[in-house]
């Protein structure tokens, strides 16, 4: 009697200095995953902590690849996704932020739901911050000026289901349980079939991190591929670990990177547009969590205050303003 071979998966982390939390995302990849025969690749972008010598002795199954330096995000994956597509043995890759935790058979779902629908390119699922919020920023439709306006201006927010926004309102898709068809997701943790890969092509190693996520699934939709965000999967994500625990400071560096994209994507005059709105949503947003901190005196409400601060700023001068 003949059976069915099991589907195959190619799981890339790219990591830099997060040891502990590489350590607790492998722990729940070969935790949470049972049903389709996977393998896992650890590019370490030069990592400085021991980060190699701790996946060698706790994860000898891992396939490692070792960088000389730091070659960012897209470099490091397409390391990766060469070597597998050279190898010819995986029907799917899941690329992984090292900062995620994998929760209630996420990566299964995933796999079975491209296998079930093969005129989808890729999928994600909803990322839950530490708090058990939803993070906000892990998909939605490519930037333009009335995106843009979508997002800064809340009607994302208030019209979730009728509105397309650069980002969308994950907690309302999340409760309603509905597919959205997206533009773009978000490289944290995106699930794609090898077809998606092989005819898109790579990520685009021009970007070293952030808008590469936008510009890969503008690619992807171009090749006629569907985008489907599955909000009721969720992943554990230690968002922003990277910039608070070693920059210490607040990332605007996705801001230069979505700047830089919309003014190349979209022109100048789109591009001035999209600024003025940001610039005017991020005031507005300092405003609220302003008058939210002084009601709450918490430290949650506090980091949003300076992140907001920074981010407005950067808007106004083109440039950070930290130390």
């Amino acid at each position: 009697m003949c059976t069915k071979q099991k589907k195959k998966l190619s799981i890339i982390i790219v990591t830099w200095n997060v040891k502990d939390f590489l350590k607790q995302c492998l722990c729940s990849v070969y935790k949470e995953t049972k049903e389709i025969q996977i393998e896992v690749f650890v590019v370490d972008n030069a990592s400085t902590d021991g980060t190699s010598e701790m996946v060698k002795e706790q994860f000898p199954q891992v396939r490692l690849i070792t960088a000389e330096k730091n070659l960012g995000y897209t470099k490091a994956n397409n390391l990766a996704i060469r070597t597998i597509l050279n190898e010819g043995k995986s029907d799917f890759f899941l690329l992984l932020n090292s900062d995620t935790v994998l929760q209630n058979n996420a990566v299964d779902q995933m796999a079975s739901y491209l296998i079930k629908n093969p005129d989808v390119g890729a999928v994600s699922p909803a990322l839950i911050l530490p708090d058990g919020k939803f993070q906000t920023g892990t998909t939605g439709f490519l930037p333009t000026a009335w995106t843009g306006f979508a997002y800064f201006f809340f009607l994302f927010k208030l019209f979730p289901k009728k509105t397309k926004s650069f980002f969308i309102d994950p907690s309302y898709f999340s409760k309603k349980g509905n597919i959205v068809n997206v533009d773009w997701m978000s490289g944290a943790c995106i699930m794609l079939r090898k077809e998606t890969i092989k005819k898109t092509g790579l990520m685009d190693e021009k970007y070293f991190i952030y808008a590469d996520d936008l510009d890969w699934g503008k690619r992807m939709k171009k090749e006629g591929f569907l985008l489907h965000y599955l909000p009721w999967l969720h992943v554990l994500h230690y968002h922003g670990i990277t910039f608070d625990q070693i920059y210490k400071r607040t990332n605007t560096d996705w801001l230069t990177m979505l700047y830089a994209y919309v003014r190349k994507e979209r022109g100048p005059f789109e591009y001035w547009l999209f600024r003025l709105f940001s610039i005017e949503g991020f005031f507005l947003r300092l405003f609220l969590y302003v008058l939210l901190f002084g009601l709450k005196r918490d430290a949650s409400t506090k980091k949003k205050v300076k992140d907001m601060f920074h981010f407005f700023l950067f808007s106004v001068r083109g440039k950070a303003f930290q130390k």
